[in-house]
């Protein structure tokens, strides 16, 4: 590299001189640079300067080395000084441009690209560059004219079809659309993107019946793009016309007996038309195909409903893959679609072993336990996937859950607390917490993440229930705590839980006949929870019938000698006067 360090004025007359120093120097900042020794190589490039302060490719360089250090916004102001002295240095000004878009400086970026495209006038990178900062900026007009600029000096690349047809079908520029990406089919024919992007034109307008007829028309011709194939099966599928669907991958097979995607795909349409013979057949095709995947054919074989040859094949699998967690993880699947749990934990536990660092498979092998209530190892299985992904939802809210179902209700608020962090929609887990600490006496929290839950989940008879029945025991809103337990019972009319609760607001509500019904009918549920027969007897002892109410409440101390208010109640009403 040379560096002039004559005046500019100088330069421009012809007579350059050129400092053999800053040559010097300049060979030393380059090998320097080259082998990463970015310290040494400043040093050269600035002790460079002193003998050429105003040389352009001075700045260049040095901001070049400040790039590669990954100080930019040093890098940038070295371009920016280097600029100022020389405004026409190309590979500076795209230096400067690089920087401005990696720091989303748009405005600046577009200036400098507009500056590069005044000097060289044609430099088609330029352009491009100039349409994409447009189109980041919503300008897309401009993106368009820039485009179609491009079109105009005889550039267009399929870089330039594409993006330029699809801007003209946002713009809802169709016949525009329509000419530029023809034009792209027939300088690409065989690139099925382009056929996919004129069908974007017909969805655009609605055009479903054009649609199917482009889509028809293309795989007459090109029979081998399996997109346009999946695009016009759904197509014939939303339309109802499973005839079609499964007549497009007949045509495919019958073509090439050996396309797997074909053969798989037609298994599927089979199947779900219930056609478990032909479904087989083809299925039969895809285990001697080399190029199939073993596993996705024996899930096949599972939706067929042959469970014995879905597993033949996955034990294959593991036989062939015995280091691979995938190969017992998809044979655990199988047993876990099964409800086999003792199975599935066996192959899960073999997938973990291989493959520790996978949270699914943690996540699935803790489900797995709770299904056959080993809570424990439940627990150790999604503590070890929190230790991998300490914000998936489903693992806390799921340990959070367990811990609960232990009555470890204290531990097991921050989980759903973490559940609720990670996603605000999960009412699952703002239905427990509000119980929790409803169940604290935290009134405020509880009433506020009920809310939460039911406006998310507004049928949820759990919640309904629960939120109903904290109102109605203490005594507020007792209008609302009805409706609330009248939803949950519409979505369960015989729990008994539910009834229970209706009784228990219609008691404090002081309608005692209606509440009594209730509670009978919830005792014919369920006639060993103490509570209830508690309930039975304050309501006997509020409609006058006190032997009533003294064996309900015995009933009820049979059932929990710990409710000692049951005592108190007791011998209140056995020392009643007559």
């Amino acid at each position: 590299m040379q560096i002039a360090t004559t005046p500019a004025s100088e330069a421009q007359s012809g007579r350059v001189e050129i400092n053999p120093r800053v040559e010097t120097l300049m060979i030393r900042g380059s090998v320097a640079e080259l082998v990463g020794d970015y310290r040494n190589a400043l040093e050269a490039y600035q002790e460079a300067r002193v003998y050429a302060p105003n040389a352009p490719a001075l700045f260049l360089a040095i901001a070049q080395v400040y790039q590669k250090m990954n100080r930019f916004d040093t890098a940038m102001e070295m371009l920016k000084q280097g600029a100022a002295i020389d405004s026409s240095h190309i590979e500076l000004l795209e230096n400067l441009a690089f920087l401005y878009e990696l720091k989303q400086e748009n405005e600046a970026a577009i200036r400098t690209y507009k500056r590069l495209i005044s000097i060289t006038q044609v430099d088609i990178d330029y352009r491009v560059r100039l349409a994409s900062l447009y189109l980041r900026s919503d300008e897309n007009e401009k993106a368009i004219a820039e485009f179609e600029h491009i079109v105009k000096l005889g550039y267009a690349t399929p870089d330039i079809w594409r993006p330029l047809g699809l801007l003209y079908v946002q713009e809802q520029r169709f016949d525009e659309a329509m000419q530029t990406l023809q034009s792209w089919i027939k300088e690409s024919p065989d690139e099925e993107q382009g056929y996919i992007d004129v069908g974007e034109v017909f969805k655009a307008q609605n055009d479903k019946d054009g649609l199917i007829e482009w889509f028809e028309k293309t795989l007459d011709a090109h029979p081998e793009f399996e997109v346009v194939r999946s695009e016009l099966q759904q197509l014939f599928l939303e339309a109802g016309d499973m005839n079609a669907a499964t007549a497009l991958y007949e045509q495919a097979v019958a073509r090439d007996s050996s396309a797997v995607t074909s053969i798989g795909q037609l298994a599927l349409l089979y199947l779900e038309a219930g056609d478990t013979l032909s479904a087989k057949k083809m299925l039969a095709k895809l285990e001697r195909s080399d190029l199939a995947d073993p596993g996705q054919v024996g899930f096949l074989y599972l939706q067929a409903g042959d469970t014995l040859k879905a597993e033949t094949l996955f034990e294959q699998i593991i036989e062939q893959r015995p280091d691979d967690w995938r190969s017992y993880y998809n044979r655990g699947q199988l047993s876990y679609f099964g409800s086999k749990w003792l199975d599935t934990i066996k192959y899960l536990s073999k997938a973990v072993e291989v493959n520790p660092k996978e949270p699914a498979l943690w996540l699935m092998l803790s489900e797995t336990y709770i299904r056959i209530d080993s809570l424990e190892s439940a627990e150790r299985s999604l503590r070890n996937a929190l230790e991998l992904a300490p914000d998936n939802k489903d693992a806390n809210y799921m340990l959070g859950f367990i811990l609960y179902q232990q009555q470890r209700a204290d531990e097991s608020v921050p989980y759903f607390e973490k559940a609720i962090e990670v996603d605000g929609n999960d009412f699952r887990a703002m239905g427990i917490l509000a119980s929790i600490y409803d169940g604290k006496g935290n009134y405020t929290i509880s009433d506020s993440l009920y809310e939460r839950a039911l406006r998310l989940s507004p049928k949820n008879s759990v919640f309904n229930n629960n939120y109903g029945y904290s109102l109605s025991e203490r005594g507020i809103r007792l209008e609302y705590a009805n409706e609330l337990v009248d939803r949950a019972l519409e979505v369960e009319p015989e729990n008994g839980s539910y009834l229970d609760t209706k009784g228990w607001v219609l008691y404090q509500l002081g309608d005692y006949q209606s509440a009594l019904e209730y509670i009978q009918r919830s005792l014919q549920v369920r006639d060993s929870s103490a509570e209830v027969w508690e309930h039975l007897g304050d309501v006997h002892e509020k409609l006058g019938q006190y032997e009533e109410a003294i064996r309900a409440w015995r009933k009820a101390y049979q059932i929990d000698g710990t409710r000692k208010t049951l005592l108190e109640k007791l011998e209140q009403l056995e020392n009643k006067p007559e």
